[in-house]
């Protein structure tokens, strides 16, 4: 596997990744990407949540996300118990029962929360504990993956094709060994090419800008793109 240039540089533009140079990648190199897609929260306690989604999420469904209320944030993982009624047809619920209950540093903003809520209509169940109406104020960003195969690479972006249909706009983490080195990026899915009519595998075409990596994958990522032959 190697790689080969795609374009010189160009003025660079806020948020467009072309003002990176991009190669293409000759071989096969191969990583995932976790897509996250947000969830209101309608309720929220320390060992379980209660979710409104668009599609139904069927009970013993293994489900993985970040939680995030105001300026906090938690991995979280748990399972599908039940299935609400939804007051309408547009919606649907799915309770979801934590592997693991909330953090210290969370139950205590979630129990701050509770204790300044005005309506003081925090919901009590013996089996989960109490739990509060969020109204709005808290989302889970339920995570999707997908492996990919990249096809081009830059200091400021990447393609990508995979069978999974994906949204433009949606966020997540890129994951691949670049050489001997592992790479993560916090990435923005901008543009999806549909598979053609014709095409029997119905591969997407991905591109992707990075917002964000930790230093030790930039020097992957640049090692990696320092092996260039035109």
């Amino acid at each position: 596997m190697h790689l080969r240039r795609l374009s010189t540089p160009v003025k660079p533009r806020v948020g467009d990744r072309r003002a990176h140079v991009r190669f293409e990648i000759v071989g096969t190199l191969v990583g995932s990407v976790e897509v996250w897609r947000p969830l209101l929260v309608r309720d929220l306690g320390l060992r379980g949540v209660l979710l409104e989604t668009e599609e139904p999420l069927r009970v013993g469904t293994r489900v993985k996300g970040r939680l995030k209320v105001g300026d906090l944030s938690e991995d979280v993982e748990g399972e599908v118990r039940h299935e609400p009624a939804a007051a309408t047809t547009k919606a649907h619920y799915a309770g979801v029962a934590f592997a693991d209950a909330l953090s210290t540093r969370m139950a205590d903003a979630l129990r701050t929360q509770e204790k300044t809520t005005a309506s003081g209509s925090a919901a009590h169940d013996l089996r989960r504990g109490w739990r509060i109406a969020c109204g709005g104020g808290a989302v889970l960003d339920l995570a999707t993956w997908a492996s990919v195969r990249l096809r081009d690479l830059s200091m400021g972006g990447a393609m990508f094709t995979t069978g999974t249909a994906l949204e433009a706009g949606r966020k997540g983490r890129l994951r691949a060994a670049l050489g001997s080195r592992s790479f993560v990026a916090e990435i923005e899915l901008r543009r999806i090419e549909a598979p053609e009519d014709n095409d029997p595998r119905g591969v997407y075409r991905i591109g992707a800008l990075f917002l964000s990596m930790d230093a030790g994958s930039r020097h992957s990522l640049a090692s990696f793109l320092a092996t260039v032959t035109d």
